[in-house]
């Protein structure tokens, strides 16, 4: 799956960082807007990848089983009161503020967000016993 995180960045690479940051690929921070857990440990933000950008060098993300980066659907963000991108929740604050647990159907699919390592608590709710990549 880093190879699919790396096509998002390679399709960003002709972009001015300025279109980079507006595209919405990375959040400006990869802890969780409530309770500030890292969703992303070892994992560059919004600011440090444009800023490795700018000197022509590539972040590498790795992920690990202490992660919770996913995407779900827009009309299950929508619930948040967050704009895309513009922050990230762990998956417990996400169920916080929507109201119920998290199901598979709330996750698009193919997305690469959704088929890498991540915690348990994350694969649980994509009623995945392990992950891809």
């Amino acid at each position: 799956m880093t190879d699919d995180i790396n096509k998002i960045l390679d399709n960003l690479s002709g972009l001015t960082l300025k279109e980079q940051a507006i595209k919405g690929q990375l959040p400006q921070s990869w802890h969780c807007r409530d309770c500030r857990r890292d969703t992303a440990p070892n994992c560059p933000n919004r600011s440090e990848t444009e800023a490795a950008w700018a000197n022509g060098f590539y972040p590498q993300m790795q992920f690990g089983p202490e992660c919770e980066i996913y995407e779900v659907y827009d009309d299950i963000w929508k619930q948040t009161g967050l704009e895309p991108y513009n922050g990230c929740l762990c998956i417990g604050c996400l169920e916080s503020r929507i109201g119920r647990e998290l199901t598979p159907d709330d996750f698009p699919r193919n997305h690469p967000f959704n088929n890498m390592k991540c915690s348990e608590r994350l694969l649980k709710r994509r009623k995945k016993t392990k992950f891809i990549g």
